[in-house]
């Protein structure tokens, strides 16, 4: 095979594999991803090359993935491509949740070097999210819809599905986003006066 047919092939799957990494795993959609082939090499000094990232920002991390990929002589024999789009769709799906994980824990990490975590003393997560929903800023769209969204890792997930949130809480968090959208009314008429 030609080595050009081979570089389209795998620039396609590994184009394939982001996009449906993306679709599968959401959070991923917000940040970036460079190789390590994107970054300058300096063959006499290779390692300053690496380490250069980490120095310019301290939320910089290089992260590695790994899949083991499975193709049977049958499959490519019989250009299976049904066998091809469910392998890298389970491709996508590991990478993504590999990804997944170490961007909300670089996130986890981040917010507690600067002191950005609210935690509950009881360990109920709604009274924290709550606490949270009480001190941040937040914006609306011209129909009244917040733009929040909730990241968080399985640990975390599995937790909120254990102990949901009670009716207290459940109207004590509408409260509060009432109260917000009416601040962020405010806030805007303010703004548009002369």
């Amino acid at each position: 095979m030609p080595k050009e047919f081979q570089d389209a092939a795998h620039q396609w799957c590994s184009e394939t594999i982001d996009a449906m990494t993306r679709q599968i795993h959401p959070v991923l959609s917000a940040f970036t991803t460079e190789t390590i082939d994107d970054f300058p090499v300096d063959e006499d000094n290779e390692a300053v090359m690496l380490a250069a990232p980490l120095e310019a920002s301290p939320s910089m991390r290089f992260f590695k993935f790994g899949h083991r990929l499975i193709v049977t002589v049958d499959e490519v024999r019989d250009f299976d491509v049904d066998a091809l789009l469910t392998t890298l769709y389970a491709m996508a799906d590991d990478i993504g949740g590999q990804k997944a994980d170490s961007v909300i824990g670089l996130i986890e990490e981040m917010c507690e070097a600067n002191g950005q975590t609210i935690a509950s003393p009881d360990g109920d997560v709604y009274e924290g999210i709550l606490e949270a929903l009480d001190t941040m800023e937040i914006d609306f769209d011209d129909d009244g819809r917040h733009d929040l969204s909730l990241i968080s890792g399985t640990d975390l997930t599995s937790r909120m599905a254990i102990r949901p949130p009670t009716i207290e809480q459940q109207l004590r968090g509408r409260a509060i986003l009432e109260r917000k959208h009416a601040e962020w009314r405010a806030s805007r008429r303010r703004r548009e006066l002369p």
